[in-house]
């Protein structure tokens, strides 16, 4: 509206100045004053354009808008939407909401269960592991029936000790070591050149 209204001012002043002065045109106005008016007239064309091209997409967005608009309030007022209000009321109730807490509550805890069992499982993996590395390793029977009896213990829920971990990673890096050994003789005794 402004740029509308800016547009008329600067097309009055154009004609207002009429011609600008020239040999054939003795009486016009000063050239830079016509040339002025007629630079500022065309730049409020622009500005007119521009405007009018976001008043249109602000027109399109609003009729979009509008629809989904009408759309929510169709359904709402329809079947489903009754049926969803009615169904949002009873969620909304002291009773349901309390439950839906015990139901997150519990579903909660078999998360932590699942993660605890999935942790156990991968305790008794390393530790069948354990027991494999002591018995390649030549480890003494009683060694190898500790580590089968700690197993046992942690199955049982009993967490490892500090010692049973130093012991476990002692055999470990032990085995580590054999193999290294195995390796380099092997690497060793290749065929001949």
């Amino acid at each position: 509206l402004q740029a509308s209204s800016q547009a008329r001012v600067c097309k009055q002043k154009v004609d207002e100045l009429g011609e600008a002065r020239s040999f054939l045109v003795p009486f016009g106005s000063p050239r830079q004053e016509v040339e002025a008016a007629k630079s500022r007239y065309e730049g409020s064309l622009s500005d007119l354009y521009q405007a009018e091209q976001g008043l249109n997409q602000a027109q399109t967005r609003f009729k979009e808008w509008q629809g989904i608009a009408r759309r929510y309030r169709d359904w709402r007022h329809g079947p489903e939407g009754e049926r969803m209000h009615e169904l949002k009321v009873i969620v909304e109730l002291n009773p349901v909401q309390e439950r839906l807490t015990q139901i997150h509550q519990a579903q909660e805890q078999i998360r932590q269960a699942q993660e605890r069992q999935r942790k156990k499982q991968e305790g008794m993996k390393v530790l069948r592991e354990w027991k494999q590395v002591a018995i390649k390793l030549g480890r003494p029977e009683e060694h190898v029936q500790i580590i089968q009896e700690i197993t046992e213990a942690y199955w049982n829920d009993t967490p490892l000790k500090e010692s049973h971990k130093a012991h476990m990673q002692q055999d470990f890096g032990d085995h580590q070591e054999q193999q290294r050994q195995i390796q380099s003789q092997s690497h060793g005794h290749g065929f001949g050149r």
